[in-house]
């Protein structure tokens, strides 16, 4: 939820290995299972490539395409693809635009590190959602939902800074206070 991912996510499923699960804020576990793909949640993620013209394969794409031939259910909706990221068939609500080239870049100056990237209009297409417990559901090996350590609901409404996301200004990616043209953040 709110990421800013630069190369190809993966699925590394284990149909023949049995792991252990365990039960929802402890270190109990609940009962052994295979890991299979899916069950998985991309919300309001920002992903972007390498260029329209990268051709590598299917499953080392930028992007949740990979996704497409997941085994379990997946929840995957108001994501963006830049330059050549690919969406999963299953993302609902796909925006993409292969031409917008975000120009990541990471900076490191002494102690800090700094993010380059490049913003446009597109990213402002608020009204989304808050996220939260209700809306993430329950995880379908373990039945257990998405909450805080202490079992109380859990709602997604500060960003990677710490400012406020509310249903007026959430958008897409880590940051909410962001302008269009190149912008420089401190990430630490």
């Amino acid at each position: 939820m709110h990421n800013l991912i630069a190369g190809s996510v993966r699925l590394w499923p284990e149909p023949t290995r049995f792991t252990p699960y365990f039960l929802p804020h402890s270190t109990d576990v609940a009962a052994l299972t295979t890991i299979l793909s899916g069950d998985d949640r991309y919300y309001n993620n920002i992903f972007a490539g390498n260029g329209a013209a990268d051709r590598r394969d299917e499953k080392m794409m930028p992007g949740l395409k990979i996704y497409d031939d997941a085994k379990l259910p997946v929840f995957i909706t108001d994501n963006y693809y830049f330059f050549g990221a690919k969406p999963s068939a299953k993302d609902t609500k796909a925006f993409i635009d292969e031409a917008f080239d975000p120009v990541l870049r990471i900076e490191q100056k002494e102690e800090s590190v700094f993010l380059h990237f490049n913003v446009n209009k597109s990213y402002y297409n608020h009204g989304m959602k808050v996220l939260n417990t209700a809306i993430l559901g329950k995880a379908r090996i373990p039945k257990a939902r998405f909450d805080n350590p202490d079992g109380t609901p859990l709602t997604i409404d500060r960003d990677y800074l710490g400012n406020i996301r509310t249903e007026q200004n959430n958008i897409v990616g880590p940051f909410v206070n962001i302008k269009e043209g190149m912008m420089i953040l401190k990430v630490w």
